[in-house]
């Protein structure tokens, strides 16, 4: 049946015979901007390349391992091999991410035949947590393998399977999801606000990205109660059976609803009875600010005095930090920045927020363009004082060290993530850790017994060295607190050891405590904690004699060091071995809160017995400001459903360590010692939060499969190769094969004074197609078209190359086109080079130059045509233009936000005379003449949200030609309009003045309710609005996987306009008027007509095969008179 489709539309394109060209699609888009040079090397193993620069080469190293467990981990997931070798490109930050060209955005007029090939390319980037990399790497590899899977391995099999299975994308991103992010603390809190406020009750009313997450958590609950293997086997036979729907009944035994309705129902359950055991919130604490959903809100910090709170908001990609008076409910904006967009990635993790100690300023650290700034906000000045951060990649985390003259950072250097003492005054740094390790959450801490800096780390063990990453496994994935005395700085102290929990948002509680965070029963709570003096580990001191000289001396070693590779015994003879313990700081702690829902970040300040909170519930955003009294130490020690599962499948991973554990035993056993570490209390433990969790000395010998949902390691190791310069390699990007009549380049016709008419393209078969480089600096592209009738003689090709790897793009261009009409061929060549300088993401300056040639020939059909000579016109010229490009797109044909352009253009004709040589030989050579003509126009649009996805869209285009010699613009109608040949396009009773030396012709669009025509002149504006209604879109918020229903939209129009020659449409010479002459006579009659015309209809527009389609009916309004007969347009390609 859909092949009968097909074929209906072919045949029904096929029979118009002309349509108008798509002359008016003037062009906007963003920008990616290169602030700096990226020189590329890279490494290679038999399944990757990964491409790194300067500063990446050991988060290369990692990607390289890990992307080998991945591949080998999903290849027996998915049952699938992957023969292709995979590039990965490595970039240092999420600012150096956003400055490639990879995925560049490129508007199109349609989608319709066109091939997008699998791709085997995957970017990635390094924020400072190494599980954060994880998830990129899982989620860009899963879904190269994802489409591999359903489209096929090769090009054929991918255009045969272009269609074959419309997979939801619940479904399949969910599922990308739920293998990209091991479910978590973090997932389980936002299921559980989906759940319990209703908001997942229907999939079918969600947005695409809860959708999403609703699709991994389905995933997450058919492994939970089906077991790991009914996630393979549900892919492999809906993929296998081409239907989601037979794959649930054949491996759960019922239907998606089914499973849906059961999904539902569990979490709702567990749920409800989670929160009959925890703590309620007091909603006379919640700070009121100015909220709007969909905004991000974080970072919120209170002054010391309790009374002003700055936070952080970022609405996709904008920033702002403000500055809430909580007595006056004033705001003030201190700092912003970025754009809203959706064309690159947006970086939710700053701007970043601390207030010093004694209250009187603040800092704050944000990013602008390629740089890191602080800013100092003198809170009595009330002054912003702003200076550069040169040393990092990235500012992670910060808070004052004990003072307002000096912060202690989390900052990303050369690939990892380190803590820092940074001076205000000097900006010279103390780097307090440097291994590959991730350090996070730095905060200073005075304590009765302690002064320094308490951090969470995923560091296996309490010692400092310095250590770049080789081939390393990080064993403890989890985040354990870790504190550095200021008075002993090669010292790092364990104070929690944690391995089935974060420990994050560490604070000072009290004189003697201090607080974090911790998802130990599966939430993440606050808990508190002392430190004290504690058993560390055992040291064996060997003495030792001198087997020459009788000296003796004493050597002590670690436990587990081997002695005779660290003591020469043909030198030195052995006595004796007493094994010591040794004392470390270390902390007491126990849970002190118990809610239902993540505390997300804190703040205390101890000293006004206030703290701030960050929560989210019923998908929204809530600064809490309480005392610290509002919690106690009483609180119940509840351990969620999912903390429990957790801490079972790590306990079933605990027996793998008895054997190592009953062998300490024994060895303890026979060496003598006289310390005996503590036993804890009942109700606090070192390293214990009521959750059974286990021993750390033995579990640190095992695998790193103790971690839930950990993937095994692969066995690969990473030898070090060397590092090859990168070269430029193609790759076929896309392939496009459809059917159009647009204008390929050229915007401008030949204008022809003896038969004034404009030249529309036949609806014909396209084919195009690109290759570029990895990093996609190189591009190569080109294309031609045949008509389907009368190829000879008509035809257009054209190839281009752009170089996108500096901040100036460059563009080269050449294009031909072959046209015959009336018995005259008309032959374009066309050379174009264009450069493109990027100021920011939103706007750019461009400018060009171009060579073309024009060439008609005269068929000689009689004796007139016979000696009439061939002509030959050239032109040069330049161009420049100013684009601003605002508008973030929801959906084909809908975009919210403001774009602009405004352009310059100086054509001068270079014509070619015959040059004697001699007498026997003439040549062509080029002479000067004072013919030219220049062009000055601006484009400005706007869209503004009415509800949902329904907008109210206008414009405003206008231009004007100058010079001897000028272009005619043609007002009426639409671009792309299909119109049968029997059908008149082209308004002949409208006049054209022949005598105002007009050198070329093109079109003023839209105008409905008119034929091409309407108006005319060397000048011209035009005004378009119109309301564009998504019919289906706007009020069901799920996926609507055919894009028929998902683009079908109402649309009601206004367009005004007038075209005219002079300064003034309003003058007499643009009064229209018709000359009757005789052999005796002539009579001049002029017709009054009102310079400007307005059109208004309704239309529709949808989406099929690829191929947007509008349908437009528009009545005129020319003169005072409305056309008693609307125009049906019928076009492709989208609005303005």
């Amino acid at each position: 049946m859909k092949k009968q489709w097909i074929a209906v539309l072919w045949c029904f394109m096929l029979s118009f015979g002309q349509a108008n060209a798509q002359v008016d699609n003037v062009t906007f888009g963003q920008n990616r901007v290169q602030y700096k040079d990226f020189t590329f090397s890279y490494y290679e193993t038999d399944h990757y390349t990964v491409y790194f620069y300067q500063g990446g080469q050991d988060v290369a190293k990692y990607v390289i391992k890990q992307s080998e467990n991945i591949a080998e981990d999903l290849q027996r997931l998915l049952d699938m091999k992957f023969r292709s070798k995979i590039d990965i490109v490595v970039y240092n930050s999420i600012n150096e991410l956003n400055q490639t060209n990879i995925g560049i955005y490129e508007p199109k007029q349609n989608s319709g035949g066109t091939t997008q090939l699998p791709s085997n390319k995957a970017f990635v980037y390094f924020d400072g947590t190494h599980d954060a990399l994880d998830y990129q790497l899982r989620k860009r590899l899963t879904e190269i393998y994802m489409n591999k899977l359903l489209a096929g391995a090769t090009v054929l099999e991918f255009i045969q399977n272009a269609v074959a299975m419309n997979m939801p994308d619940w479904f399949k991103r969910g599922f990308i999801e739920y293998y990209a992010e091991p479910w978590n603390s973090n997932a389980e809190d936002r299921l559980r606000d989906g759940i319990m406020s209703g908001r997942f009750s229907k999939l079918n009313k969600l947005e695409p990205d809860e959708a999403m997450f609703v699709g991994k958590s389905v995933w997450h609950y058919v492994e939970e109660r089906y077991g790991k293997q009914a996630v393979g086997n549900l892919l492999y036979l809906s993929r296998i059976n081409r239907s989601v729907e037979n794959g649930f009944q054949f491996v759960l035994g019922q239907g998606v609803d089914e499973t849906l309705t059961d999904w539902f129902n569990y979490y709702l359950e567990r749920y409800i009875a989670e929160s009959a055991k925890t703590m309620k919130r007091n909603s006379s604490y919640i700070v009121n600010y100015h909220y709007k959903r969909g905004i991000d809100y974080y970072q919120p910090r209170l002054s010391n005095d309790g009374k002003t709170l700055l936070y952080a908001k970022n609405d996709m990609g904008r920033y702002h930090v403000k500055l809430l008076d909580t007595e006056t409910k004033k705001h003030k904006v201190l700092v912003r920045g970025g754009f809203r967009t959706n064309t690159i990635f947006t970086d939710d993790k700053q701007p970043l927020i601390a207030w010093a100690p004694d209250g009187k300023q603040a800092a704050i650290v944000f990013e602008k363009k390629k740089r890191i700034y602080l800013g100092i906000w003198d809170n009595e000045k009330k002054k912003l004082e702003v200076k550069s951060i040169e040393k990092f990649q990235k500012v992670v985390q910060i808070a004052y060290a004990g003072d307002s003259k000096n912060l202690v950072m989390s900052a990303v250097q050369a690939g990892q993530s380190d803590i820092y003492l940074y001076k205000i005054a000097s900006t010279t740094t103390t780097k307090l850790t440097n291994d590959y390790f991730d350090d996070l959450y730095p905060t200073y801490a005075e304590l009765s017994n302690a002064r320094g800096i308490i951090f969470s780390s995923n560091r296996g063990s309490a010692e400092l060295k310095e250590e770049r990453y080789q081939n390393q496994s990080f064993f403890n994935r989890q985040l354990d607190l870790y504190f550095i005395s200021l008075d002993d700085l090669a010292t790092v102290h364990r104070i929690t050891n944690t391995p089935m929990a974060n420990e994050i948002y560490p604070q000072q509680f009290s004189e003697d405590e201090f607080a974090f965070l911790s998802d130990a029963n599966g939430i993440y709570n606050r808990f508190t904690g002392i430190l004290e003096d504690g058993f560390s580990h055992w040291q064996i001191k060997y003495a030792t004699q001198n087997r020459e000289t009788g000296s003796e001396d004493t050597i002590t070693l670690g436990e587990g060091e081997n002695e005779f590779e660290v003591i020469d015994t043909s030198i030195y003879e052995i006595k004796s071995s007493t094994k010591v313990a040794v004392n470390k700081l270390r902390g007491i702690t126990l849970q002190q809160s118990n809610y239902l829902y993540n505390i997300r970040e804190q703040q205390i300040l101890p000293q006004k017995n206030l703290m701030v909170e960050l929560v989210k519930q019923n998908n929204k955003i809530l600064f809490y400001k309480m005392p610290l009294d509002s919690t106690s130490h009483e609180a119940a020690s509840f351990v969620s459903s999912w903390g429990k599962i957790s801490s079972d499948n790590i306990n079933a991973d605990k027996q793998k360590a008895d054997s190592l554990a009953n062998v300490k035993a024994i060895l303890q056993k026979n060496t003598q010692h006289t310390w005996q570490p503590p036993k804890p209390h009942d109700f606090q433990s070192e390293f214990d939060y009521k959750v059974l969790l286990f021993d750390w000395d033995s579990v640190s010998k095992i695998q790193n499969n103790a971690v839930a949902n950990a993937m095994e390691e692969s066995g690969f190791e990473f030898k070090q190769t060397k590092v090859r310069p990168y070269f430029v390699r193609f790759s076929v990007d896309d392939i496009i094969s459809q059917l159009d009549n647009n204008l390929i380049l050229t915007r401008y016709q030949p204008f022809n004074p003896t038969n004034p008419n404009f030249y529309t393209p036949p609806v014909s078969f396209a084919i195009k197609f690109g290759v570029t480089d990895v990093l996609e600096n190189h591009k190569v592209y080109g294309g031609f078209r045949l008509p389907f009738s009368n190829i000879k003689g008509n035809s257009e090709y054209f190839i281009s190359y752009e170089y996108l790897q500096k901040r100036l793009d460059h563009k080269y261009t050449y294009y031909r086109q072959s046209i015959t009409q009336n018995n005259i061929a008309i032959k374009t060549n066309y050379f174009e080079a264009s450069y493109k300088y990027a100021l920011d993401v939103l706007q750019h300056l461009g400018f060009g130059f171009a060579f073309r040639s024009d060439k008609t020939v005269y068929k000689a059909v009689d004796s007139v045509s016979l000696y009439q000579p061939n002509q030959i016109n050239n032109w040069l010229y330049f161009k420049g233009e100013y684009v601003f490009d605002n508008t973030i797109q929801l959906m084909d044909n809908i975009r919210y936000g403001f774009r602009a352009k405004a352009f310059f253009e100086l054509h001068k004709e270079f014509p070619f005379k015959n040059k004697k040589a001699g007498s026997d030989y003439t040549f062509n050579l080029p002479s000067m003449n004072n013919a030219w003509f220049a062009v000055i126009g601006a484009d400005a649009r706007y869209y503004q949200k009415i509800y949902r996805k329904i907008i109210w869209a206008s414009r405003i285009s206008a231009a004007t030609s100058l010079g001897n010699r000028k272009l005619i613009y043609y007002l009426g109608a639409v671009d792309n309009w299909f119109i049968s040949e029997r059908s008149e396009k082209f308004d002949k009773s409208t006049p054209i003045n022949t005598n105002n030396n007009y050198a070329f012709q093109t079109l003023a669009t839209p105008l409905r309710g008119f034929l091409q025509n309407a108006r005319n002149g060397n000048s011209y504006v035009v005004l378009n609005t119109e309301i564009r209604f998504p019919l289906f879109s706007t009020f069901r918020r799920a996926p609507i996987r055919s894009e028929f229903i998902r683009n079908f939209m109402l649309v009601g129009f206004f367009d005004a306009g007038t075209a005219w020659e002079g300064l003034s449409p309003f003058d007499g010479n643009n009064l229209y008027s018709e000359t009757y002459t005789n052999s005796v006579s002539t009579i001049k009659i002029k017709r009054y007509k009102t310079p400007v015309i307005m059109g208004f209809g309704a239309g529709l527009r949808t989406s099929l095969l690829g191929y947007f389609m509008k349908m437009d009916l528009a009545w005129g309004y020319d003169t005072g008179v409305i056309t008693k007969r609307p125009i049906f347009y019928f076009t492709f390609g989208y609005d303005f």
